[in-house]
């Protein structure tokens, strides 16, 4: 489904990560984790093509992202990112909306069909009671449902997510787990997220991507392979034991 190929992430001044080369399949739910300021956002923002690699490549479904049309890769990918442009007065609806647009006409006219595949969306995410609300008026919880139904509305193969569980209460979060693993498992949706939330990650990924501060070797495994005890303390410096104590978590983690 998507392939990265001895990528090195970064800004001009700055490289994060190197001769990363990873394949994401086909229905896979795959976790990235590390420390503030390892490069989560920035290997998604790269890998979504918001931002260029300093060197490698990304291919989606074979083909180099560089040479996709832009119309083609929003039909493929939908991204949802954490930082938010201002979007004035526009609604709820109209912000969704804006996901049908690789499929419009060149009008940009929605069809009727165009309006069903909005209305589910938004009912999926929970989000139908804000639809006629200024987007700038309702929480960021609010805002993560709006956004999630916009990237849904996309159609996509693959949903690039940075930190979806950010701004939600325990119950909308645990019901956006059960929202990913569907499209995942029952549409064959590949996830690529970032999470803070280990207990979460353990409950919904297939993969898990660490990255480290020191932009050494980024270590990729299963949950069990990489969520232990040791590793974990490792990863995020944690003096040896705290871990354990603070989340009261088993040795088989």
């Amino acid at each position: 489904m998507l392939k990265t190929i001895d990528l090195a992430i970064g800004y001009q001044k700055k490289t994060l990560l190197r001769d990363l080369s990873l394949e994401l399949k086909k229905g896979e739910i795959i976790a990235v984790i590390g420390p503030n300021g390892c490069g989560k956002s920035t290997l998604l923002k790269t890998i979504s093509g918001l931002i260029d690699p300093l060197q490698g490549s990304v291919y989606l479904e074979g083909n180099n992202m560089r040479q996709l049309a832009r119309k083609e890769l929003a039909r493929t990918m939908s991204v949802m990112m954490t930082e938010r442009k201002p979007m004035g007065y526009t609604t709820c609806y109209d912000i969704v909306s804006i996901g049908r647009f690789p499929y419009t006409n060149r009008m940009g006219t929605l069809s009727e069909d165009d309006h069903t595949i909005i209305r589910k969306a938004m009912e999926t995410t929970g989000s139908t009671g804000l639809k006629d609300l200024p987007f700038h008026q309702i929480s960021d919880g609010q805002k993560q449902r709006v956004l999630l139904a916009r990237a849904l509305v996309q159609n996509p193969k693959i949903m690039i997510l940075d930190e979806p569980t950010s701004y939600l209460d325990i119950g909308y979060k645990i019901e956006l787990l059960h929202i990913l693993r569907s499209l995942a498992r029952e549409k064959g949706i590949t996830i690529l997220l970032s999470m803070h939330e280990l207990e979460l990650v353990r409950n919904i990924a297939d993969k898990v991507i660490c990255l480290p501060s020191d932009g050494t070797k980024v270590v990729v495994g299963t949950v069990d392979q990489v969520l232990t005890e040791q590793y974990i303390e490792e990863l995020f410096h944690i003096p040896k034991g705290q871990f354990r104590e603070i989340y009261q978590w088993k040795q088989n983690l």
